[in-house]
């Protein structure tokens, strides 16, 4: 993936999705005309895949085939959603993408929208923040889990940009575009085309009604439809009633054989004939959302057969009234329809067809800032404020003295700093202010000797630890009271660094040694274990004790290198790398550290405070990505005046303490790394240097390793010369002899051959048995055809792949078929 263009993966699955990523994609082709550095791809989940549903759509809005079909259709919701899951799955690992954007309610929303977020891959929900508040739809639920793992939202009205922040999404993240549905109304307006049915009924210009029914609470039940239609045929004035039946309620029309003279019971029409349809009639009666809006658009009476709506501007402003699902309430709504008594109605806000290119302009307009970091950033506005602050200071820069505690804790994403005896400073990144809030110091000791001797720490969302950097003392910021809580040995956690929860215990680094324990209270206990004990018999490799290391927890594995350690009498800098298995409980050394980063690491300023990925070295700012295995540092004279850094987790919010003009004047400043590096562009290293596998591997272990090599190749070298002997194996040409085969495996050959092309289940007659099952049936068959084409690739040396091949039906492409392929021939004589 180039990293210079954004790239992007649309997601389009059922028929109300084709119309709202239509005008995206023109957008983007429009962009990419005029050289924008972005670049999309355009998955069908292929949750509608009747031509009628899907397929037409492409065509008619001009929609490029996707680069993509999961094929995914039919089953339950469940079966249709782990479906596109596990496919999408493997689509969006098979091309890396910046951004997937979703669209709409669909399953194919919610579930590729999860997908990309276990992926680690930032999701845009265009027509976000819409709510029916009726939890018996699954398209309302599809719309609360998309919205609650959403990065980046695109909403269609106000009103729904207002229920997101209610909810606590960022303003921030949330951008007012419009409705791409309505763009692609207007796009092709001018393209509407009569459909058949306009000259077969002899249609007339508002002299008819267009219905569509979907809905479960509609359908489901055939008396219930049964009633509904008898109700809307009795009191439309005569006028035909034009039914573009959906698959599903056809097969409930044809089941409990509901017929009326008035009722027109029709094939899913295309997008360009259905609305042709829909401008020109009287009044459309449905049960869809998507449909109120385009007769919104058009000024088209539209009656709701539903007791609530996710467009509610259809109503309020639009031509859409709710009737409900009774059939009681039909007549009325009718006969101020005919009476003229029905609403006009007005366009909402921003449906004026450039919803899509809005939509592009902001993307395009992020990812020349760095889209995907930004979106990661976004990610935080999620969280709203957590704690009781007594005073709010909406600023980045807040004054401090000299001596200041400070960490980051990813539990709230939030930085603290410890400064006075009587209140500590926390800066929320969704809130983007400082909250001073008042807390009580229980301890024996003055304020003065803890800010000097202590560094804070945080290990999840409730609890700030401070923990001393000679002997481990630990005292814990709970309910706004700092009391110690461990019962720790003098000295046991010497230089301690790293506190970090896992696997539901409570886990320390120190420089003398690694401790683990059920709770902070119980702290150290019988449980602790020195590094010089943590012996990996397999190697006997451990790191030595040491001072000043750094260190990450990815997973199950703690990471730990750098630092400083004792050679006799002399304090020298460490080169290596090295990795503890928390779930094995061994050490693994991984490399060595590149020497230029320990002439960097003893220059800086931060040696005696907690570990950090960035620090400063005389005039550069370093920071070490273990995952990229990259020292990154960026040069300014002005990073000298840096005492302590702290990043967030993204690394895109630092918090940055800094003398100033005089030792007097300190400042805690909030920034970005643009801020805090003016852009510029870093310097590359390599951070470690890989430990070759074989230096780790004892010399018996080389012995062994090479007996069963040759072992091996003594076997292989005696099949292949075996096989040369074989008569058979000698005879290389491109005719079968039936006395090579069984007669069952004939039997197949001669019918495969006489059709070329037949359908899998055609040959499960040659070796059915009475009560076999369909699985068992299915296995012995599939077994039978591959060994079938390796001994006829072996007698004729074709390759495999050309024999019996299997493709999909060229009519259902659900159904497997098997072909002749290669230019074989059959020879019945012996």
């Amino acid at each position: 993936m180039d990293k210079h263009v954004f790239h992007l993966t649309l997601i389009a699955g059922a028929r109300p999705n084709f119309m709202k990523i239509a005008p995206i994609i023109h957008a983007l082709q429009a962009a990419q005309a005029e050289g924008a550095a972005i670049a999309y791809r355009l998955v069908h989940t292929g949750q509608h895949y009747d031509d009628k549903m899907s397929g037409s759509f492409f065509a008619q809005l001009n929609i490029p085939a996707p680069d993509a079909n999961l094929e995914a259709g039919g089953g339950s919701q469940a079966e249709q959603t782990a479906q596109i899951m596990v496919r999408f799955e493997q689509e969006l690992l098979a091309n890396p993408t910046d951004l997937v954007l979703v669209v709409g309610d669909v399953t194919s929303t919610m579930a590729c929208a999860i997908v990309a977020q276990k992926l680690h891959v930032k999701v845009a929900h265009v027509e976000a923040g819409i709510r029916s508040n009726d939890w018996r739809m699954p398209e309302e639920i599809n719309r609360l889990v998309t919205d609650a793992i959403t990065n980046y939202f695109f909403t269609t009205t106000r009103s729904a940009g207002a229920e997101l922040e209610r909810t606590g999404v960022n303003p921030e993240q949330i951008y007012f575009v419009g409705n791409t549905m309505i763009d692609t109304l207007l796009q092709n307006r001018p393209r509407f085309c009569k459909p058949e049915i306009w000259d077969q009924l002899g249609l007339k210009e508002k002299e008819y009604i267009v219905m569509t029914l979907h809905r479960p609470a509609n359908v489901d039940e055939a008396q219930k439809l049964k009633e509904l239609l008898a109700e809307i045929i009795d009191n439309a004035n005569g006028l035909p009633l034009i039914f573009p039946v959906h698959p599903r309620t056809a097969k409930i029309l044809e089941n409990a054989g509901i017929s009326y003279s008035g009722l027109h019971a029709i094939e899913p029409l295309g997008y360009l004939e259905f609305n042709y349809l829909v401008e020109r009639a009287k009044a459309v009666i449905t049960d869809s959302g998507g449909i109120t809006e385009e007769t919104t658009v058009m000024g088209v009476p539209c009656l709701t057969l539903r007791d609530n709506t996710e467009r509610p501007e259809t109503i309020t402003e639009g031509t859409n009234e709710l009737i409900g699902t009774q059939p009681a309430a039909i007549a009325p709504a009718l006969q101020r329809l005919f009476a003229g008594a029905w609403k006009k109605g007005r366009i909402p806000e921003r449906w004026d067809g450039q919803a899509a290119q809005r939509i592009i302009t902001t993307l395009m307009k992020l990812s020349k800032q760095s889209l995907h970091n930004l979106l990661l950033l976004l990610a935080f506005g999620l969280m709203g404020t957590i704690g009781f602050a007594q005073e709010q200071h909406a600023t980045h820069r807040i004054r401090v003295s000299n001596q200041v505690l400070s960490c980051y804790n990813p539990g709230n994403r939030s930085f603290y700093l410890f400064d006075d005896s009587t209140a500590y400073w926390r800066y929320s990144i969704g809130q983007k202010r400082w909250f001073k809030q008042a807390f009580v110091v229980e301890s024996e000791l003055n304020w003065a000797q803890i800010k000097r001797d202590y560094i804070a720490h945080a290990t999840d969302a409730q609890h700030v630890y401070l923990i001393e950097r000679g002997c481990g003392i630990v005292y814990q910021l709970c309910k706004d009271t700092l009391r110690r809580i461990d019962n720790s040995y003098a000295h046991k956690n010497q230089y301690g660094a790293a506190v970090f929860t896992y696997n539901g215990k409570v886990h320390f680094f120190g420089g003398y040694g690694y401790f683990r324990t059920k709770n902070l209270i119980t702290y150290f206990d019988p449980l602790a274990l020195e590094w010089y004990e943590r012996i990996n018999r397999n190697f006997d490799v451990r790191p030595g004790s040491r001072q000043g290391a750094q260190y990450q927890i990815k997973g199950s594995n703690f990471y730990i290198w750098g630092g400083y350690g004792r050679r006799g009498y002399q304090t020298e800098a460490l080169l290596d790398l090295w990795t503890f298995d928390l779930k094995k409980q061994t050490w693994k050394q991984l490399g060595d550290i590149n020497p230029f980063y320990k002439r960097l690491f003893a220059q800086t300023n931060t040696l005696n405070r907690l570990p950090t990925t960035w620090f400063t070295s005389a005039e550069d700012l370093v920071h070490t990505s273990l995952e990229k295995n990259k020292i990154f540092t960026y040069h300014n004279p002005n990073f000298q005046n840096i005492i302590e850094i702290y990043a967030s987790t993204n690394q895109q919010q630092f918090l940055v303490l800094k003398r100033g003009s005089n030792e007097s004047n300190f400042t805690a400043a909030i920034q970005s790394l643009e801020q805090l590096t003016n852009g510029q562009e870093p310097k590359e290293q390599y951070l470690y240097k890989k430990v070759s596998a074989f230096i780790e591997v004892p010399t018996k272990t080389y012995l062994w390793i090479s007996l069963i090599i040759n072992l091996a190749l003594f076997l292989l070298l005696f099949y292949i010369r075996r096989v040369h002997k074989t008569n058979w194996f000698k005879r290389r040409n491109a005719i079968l002899h039936k006395h090579d085969f069984s007669e069952i495996e004939w039997n197949c050959l001669l019918l495969i051959e006489k059709n070329q092309s037949i359908e899998l289940s055609a040959l499960n007659d040659l070796f059915d048995e009475e009560e076999l099952s369909y699985e068992t049936l299915k296995k012995r068959r599939e077994s039978f055809i591959k060994a079938l084409r390796t001994k006829i690739a072996l007698l004729t040396a074709v390759d495999v792949d050309q024999i019996l091949y299997e493709s999909k039906h060229p009519k259902d492409k659900r159904m497997k078929v098997i072909n002749w392929g290669a230019q074989i021939e059959l020879n019945d004589t012996k």
